[in-house]
């Protein structure tokens, strides 16, 4: 009877798994690992966001499209001003380098922002980086790679780039039908539930920023985040739980193909080649945002969240809480001190009230008086120039004086001045804008 217990706890566990493969080790990539590759962040009229960069080659990129501003006839809005920072850790350089100014932004033709469908474009800069750069995009991976989510930021105040934050889990798609557009996009599009805080407020969740694909041996550019359904109402002490979908990279090779007149390098089943397709392909398209119970978010979450502008408030929280009972107290009793110590009392208002009129109208009275005898003696010696002459004429003559005015000569008219023109204004010669400074 031992030794069966023995064969059955032991042994037969073994023998029933047969030949069947073991089980693959999921993947975890590590902070350092991460530093091997380049990143990017998108920065709006020189304030860093939230919106990261999927670097492809050494002078363009992808990122999401609602992270652009667009104008009401559904065109990039001129005023702002986009640029692109690159992490160059790898090259263990951690200060912030000079920005690369975008040279174009083509977003993808089928981008719907009330859906998010196609939530892609493609930016190039305007000067390249001097080191060659190459990222290969994952458009066939093994059934058993694993996801790798990374979120790159930088430190104001000290202008360096902060470590990466890395994230390793796999796709659990029974937890992300929230999305409408993942619904039926399937294959272009991914979900995790992985969020990190805020650089600005720890209290505030935000998604990661760049998605890659991860096998035994390889890590592998794969997507890059698009938006996020809440289960609750707020990015910021949000019980509810997140839903954040990813844009595969895969599906729109082509599209950038065709901006970049390139061919991509890309890893298809983990194997380096260089991509030939140049179709441009759209995601199937819905009707609806997500269900009800959720809340669609995404762009800037900075922005969003309120950084740098105190005043601006999440579009998607709901109202403030209300304050309690002691700082309502507190704030009830400051007001009451200061009506106290600053204002009028009834009597003082009634006698302000009372005075500056009256005051008003003899001050009124005592000027149109005073105006009145001006005006009299005034006209006593009003400018007559025929008169006035002529006492001069009459003094010259008595005095035997040269000088005195002719009478025959009348003053001028003074419709008659002509005023000479002024001065051209001096041209200002645009000064062309200053090159970047080079790595």
């Amino acid at each position: 009877m031992r030794l069966w217990t023995i064969f059955a706890v032991v042994l037969a566990p073994a023998l029933a798994a047969g030949g069947a493969p073991p089980a693959h080790k999921r993947a975890v990539v590590s902070q350092n690992q991460m530093l091997n590759f380049k990143g990017g962040l998108l920065y709006k009229s020189g304030l860093q966001t939230s919106c990261e960069v999927a670097l492809i080659s050494i002078s363009a990129a992808f990122v999401a499209a609602n992270c652009f501003n667009f104008t009401s006839d559904g065109k990039l809005d001129a005023s702002i001003e986009y640029a692109v920072y690159i992490d160059q850790r790898n090259l263990g350089k951690d200060i912030l380098k000079s920005p690369l100014a975008t040279a174009d932004i083509t977003v993808h033709p089928s981008y719907d922002p009330a859906t998010l469908a196609n939530n892609i474009a493609m930016v190039q800069f305007n000067r390249g980086m001097v080191a060659p750069y190459v990222s290969y995009i994952s458009t066939n991976p093994p059934p058993d790679t694993t996801q790798a989510y990374a979120r790159r930021s930088v430190d104001d105040a000290g202008q360096r780039w902060n470590l990466p934050l890395v994230a390793s889990q796999p796709e659990d798609s029974s937890d992300c039908t929230d999305s409408a557009i993942y619904l039926k996009n399937r294959d272009s599009m991914a979900c995790t539930g992985n969020i990190t805080p805020s650089i600005y407020t720890e209290s505030c969740g935000i998604p990661y920023g760049t998605m890659y694909q991860v096998t035994d041996d390889q890590i592998v550019l794969a997507g890059i985040y698009s938006h996020s359904v809440l289960l609750g109402n707020s990015t910021c002490s949000n019980t509810g739980g997140w839903h954040n979908y990813y844009t595969l990279l895969a599906p729109y090779v082509g599209f950038a193909a065709n901006v970049l007149k390139i061919q991509l390098d890309v890893y298809s089943n983990l194997t380096p080649i260089k991509s030939t397709t140049t179709s441009i392909v759209s995601m199937n398209n819905t009707d609806q945002t997500a269900p009800s119970k959720g809340t669609v978010v995404g762009g800037d979450f900075y922005r969003l969240q309120g950084a740098d502008d105190p005043a601006e408030t999440s579009s998607e929280s709901g109202p403030g809480p209300e304050p309690d009972a002691d700082s309502s107290s507190e704030s009830k009793t400051k007001s009451k001190s200061t009506d106290d110590s600053e204002g009028f009392t009834k009597t003082q208002t009634i006698v302000v009230a009372v005075v500056v009129p009256v005051g008003v109208i003899l001050i009124s009275v005592g000027a149109f008086i005073v105006y009145r005898i001006w005006l009299a003696k005034r006209q006593d010696h009003a400018w007559d120039p025929h008169r006035n002459a002529a006492e001069l004429q009459d003094a010259a003559m008595e005095l035997d004086i040269g000088g005195g005015p002719d009478v025959e000569r009348m003053p001028p008219e003074y419709d008659t001045i002509v005023h000479s023109a002024p001065a051209p204004a001096a041209r200002i010669t645009p000064q062309k804008p200053m090159s970047p400074e080079k790595d």
